[in-house]
């Protein structure tokens, strides 16, 4: 009999959060300068734009130097296009050029070295879609369509919004993909049971920026997005769960000026769970087997 050894292939699952998923390129600057590989990855909204533009062979140190140069105000203002289209405050267009340019305006999900799934929601059926083939632009634009924000991403005759909506950490993805140690980034709030969310908002650039009405809705999806989150991961079983410290001030909207903070906090918490993550991918004894994607787009 021939006895296999190899060790076990490792998903990665970045969640979203805004400007707070910038976090997730300090994650990978250390995975990579670890030597801890990526066999497949899945990401919703700024976890589902960071893990394309990683899939498609921009390294974290390349990602922290756009990051940080889009930090500068005058840079990310420029991205916002003020002609509103019919159905979102604000235009996508610029955003695409943007990406296009990063990327390349013909990139196409098949062609990635690693296995890569972008979650979104169909506006139209009210359900979780994956996206693992076609354009990396259009999925990229899809998984980041925050309602109101932007419009609905057309694709095969849905309407694509953020997939942060139903699925913001999507352990459950890289699992079915074939994973078989799981690690997910979670971004969002960490709630303090000794701290008041309140306290959190006030100490927040958006009371500065945004009325309280506007304050409490933004409280609301919060939370609503953390319980949602908190019951997936519970039924995924991911491996690891990383949550970065980032700092609550860094909110999701205008945060984007706090890059260096983010990726520093992800990093940190990198660095911290580095041992345990080492230990789990110690080769062992199983099957051969590769991963298969699982075509839900």
């Amino acid at each position: 009999m021939t006895t296999w050894y190899r060790r076990p292939s490792i998903g990665l699952a970045l969640g979203g959060g805004g400007a707070r998923g910038l976090a997730h390129i300090g994650v990978l600057k250390v995975f990579q300068s670890e030597g801890i590989p990526i066999d497949c990855i899945a990401g919703t909204s700024m976890g589902g734009l960071i893990a394309c533009l990683y899939a498609a062979g921009i390294s974290p140190t390349n990602l922290e130097k756009e990051a940080i140069n889009l930090s500068r105000f005058s840079r990310l203002i420029k991205l916002l296009n003020p002609t509103p289209p019919r159905r979102g405050l604000l235009s996508a267009e610029r955003i695409k050029e943007y990406l296009e340019n990063l990327v390349g305006y013909d990139k196409k999900i098949e062609e990635l070295k690693i296995p890569l799934s972008v979650v979104s929601v169909d506006l139209k059926t009210r359900k979780e879609v994956l996206i693992q083939s076609g354009s990396v632009i259009d999925a990229i634009l899809a998984t980041t369509c925050v309602p109101g924000i932007f419009s609905p991403i057309e694709r095969e005759n849905a309407l694509m919004i953020d997939g942060g909506i139903l699925n913001n950490v999507p352990a459950d993805v890289v699992r079915r993909i074939g994973a078989e140690v799981v690690i997910a980034v979670d971004v969002n709030y960490v709630f303090d049971e000794n701290k008041e969310w309140g306290q959190m908002a006030a100490s927040s650039t958006l009371s500065k920026i945004l009325p309280d009405f506007a304050i409490d809705i933004y409280q609301a999806v919060i939370i609503m997005t953390s319980a949602i989150t908190e019951e997936k991961l519970r039924k995924a079983k991911p491996d690891f769960i990383l949550h970065p410290q980032i700092p609550p001030d860094v909110n999701i909207f205008f945060g984007f000026t706090h890059a260096r903070n983010s990726i520093l906090a992800g990093e940190d918490i990198a660095r911290r769970l580095l041992p345990d993550i080492q230990r789990a991918l110690k080769p062992r004894f199983r099957k051969p087997g590769k991963l298969h994607l699982i075509d839900q787009s």
